[in-house]
């Protein structure tokens, strides 16, 4: 008889890097294996990260969901608090909160601003300087575009995310920076001309630090 910890390390020397990601997974080598290697395997990546069980009847159900799915689809699967779900190549795994959604928020004075218990803070890093009126942090809205370079064409927010494979759902959670009703930063990975002639004069970094470990992956995914 099988013991569950020699089951244990069989999955893991036949997993290869499927599991090591703790919030992600790459699709296409999931599939490429038998359905009961791909269950094995996704149970063994939500017990490796200590992720509660997901009954097998519906863990089957979310495995022949994505073997269907059309790349545009996003099979998902809900349980205790936890969800998988499918954007693009990758399967994400993570707590199943309430919509995240960046608040409004002036940013009238001060190195910081505070964002919220997920979002965290957004700050300025370097001399303290007085900050120029007219900024505003919130989410993104479908008619928001960015000019990077001062003579480049302003880039719609959406062709950003989607170029950086940010999942629809968590899009709503990173703060966008507006300056005189225009975006100048996205997270702290997209700077508008403008936000970085400011910083370069006043000798400032902007910096996003997220509470959630799911839009820090984002982050720090964003800026490699």
């Amino acid at each position: 008889r099988i013991t569950a910890t020699a089951m244990a390390v069989f999955i893991e020397s036949q997993s290869g890097d499927l599991i090591r990601d703790r919030i992600k997974m790459p699709l296409q080598k999931l599939l490429g294996l038998e359905p009961e290697m791909q269950t094995l395997i996704v149970r063994q990546w939500l017990r490796r990260h200590e992720v509660p069980v997901l009954p097998e009847a519906r863990l089957r159900e979310f495995l022949e969901q994505l073997a269907g799915a059309e790349p545009g689809n996003q099979a998902e699967v809900q349980w205790e608090g936890w969800m998988m779900k499918r954007y693009q190549l990758d399967i994400w795994l993570h707590r199943h909160k309430p919509f995240m959604l960046c608040p409004d928020v002036a940013w009238t004075s001060g190195m910081k601003v505070d964002l919220g218990p997920d979002l965290g803070r957004l700050l300025l890093k370097g001399k303290s300087a007085e900050i120029p009126s007219a900024w505003q942090v919130r989410s993104r809205e479908s008619r928001d575009k960015i000019r990077v370079r001062p003579e480049g064409p302003r880039l719609k927010l959406k062709q950003l995310f989607q170029s950086a494979l940010i999942p629809p759902w968590l899009r709503p959670g990173i703060p966008v920076l507006v300056w005189d009703d225009e975006p100048v930063a996205v997270g702290d990975w997209v700077i508008a001309h403008r936000l970085q002639t400011w910083l370069y004069q006043n000798d400032r970094k902007l910096k996003w630090q997220p509470a959630d470990p799911i839009l820090a992956r984002l982050r720090m995914d964003c800026q490699r």
